[in-house]
């Protein structure tokens, strides 16, 4: 794997030295609860591992460079509260908050930035705002959920298996941090309802929202009973790939 150079860690000349081409990656995710057995930061350390491991995977085949961007760690979460620990932003503020990033990287000397989510309460702002934040700034900009992506990928290697895809602190994400952070889950404490018996594509799915609908299902998706770090890490290889081949088509088709 190549090397993945963090923004936080550069000075201005550093940066400025790696020119126009440079791409950001940046991670998003959210801060609410998980279930009882899960932290309430599974989004963003999902999404901002993932985002380290694809772009240094990337860095590999790619002659443009790549840095990591420091995660944003709030998204559009309301539908948990209710539950400790739910910090949520707005969905106006979330797509304010990503158009002004987007609108920074002109002024910095940058054109380019691959936003990688792992909130489901973010996706579709995400897309709309990207979009229109093109349309407003001399940028090139790219991204989706993680899942999404990998979406058919994990689906060939039996995501099913462990629990709907993508879930809500279900069997899918509970793998998932089982394999990158085994000493945060409490699997003693899991609970939710039965595994549905089918995942369902994102791209067919109707619009269904009701009011405290989280809170009626006890704040997850599924219960975790299927969940293993084993296939937690086969899974994670597979995002992990997919992601890193969008990140490197999105820098050949911003060239």
């Amino acid at each position: 794997m190549g090397e993945v150079l963090e923004l936080a860690r550069l000075t201005r000349d550093e940066l400025a030295a790696l020119g126009l081409e440079t791409t950001i990656v940046l991670p998003i995710g959210a801060t609410e609860q998980h279930g009882g057995h899960l932290p309430l930061g599974v989004d963003t350390l999902v999404a901002e591992a993932v985002a380290r491991a694809a772009a240094s995977a990337a860095a590999a085949e790619e002659a443009a460079p790549l840095v990591l961007a420091p995660p944003l760690a709030y998204g559009r979460s309301d539908h948990h509260f209710g539950f400790p620990g739910v910090l949520s932003l707005r969905s106006e503020t979330l797509a304010a908050v990503l158009r002004d990033l987007v609108r920074s990287l002109p002024e910095s000397g940058l054109s380019r930035l691959f936003v990688l989510n792992g909130h489901g309460g973010n996706d579709s702002i995400l897309r709309t705002a990207l979009a229109d934040a093109a349309d407003a700034y001399p940028v090139v900009v790219g991204g989706a959920s993680y899942w999404t992506i990998a979406w058919n990928a994990l689906r060939a290697a039996g995501a099913d298996d462990v629990g709907p895809l993508p879930g809500h602190a279900g069997g899918f994400e509970t793998s998932l941090m089982l394999a990158l952070a085994e000493e945060l889950v409490h699997l003693d404490r899991r609970a939710g309802p039965e595994p549905r018996a089918a995942t369902e594509d994102p791209a067919s799915r109707i619009v269904f929202a009701r009011q405290g609908a989280v809170l009626r299902v006890g704040g997850t998706s599924d219960d975790a009973r299927h969940a293993a770090a084993a296939a937690g890490r086969r899974l994670f290889d597979v995002i992990v790939e997919q992601v890193a081949a969008a990140i490197a088509d999105f820098q050949r088709r911003a060239a």
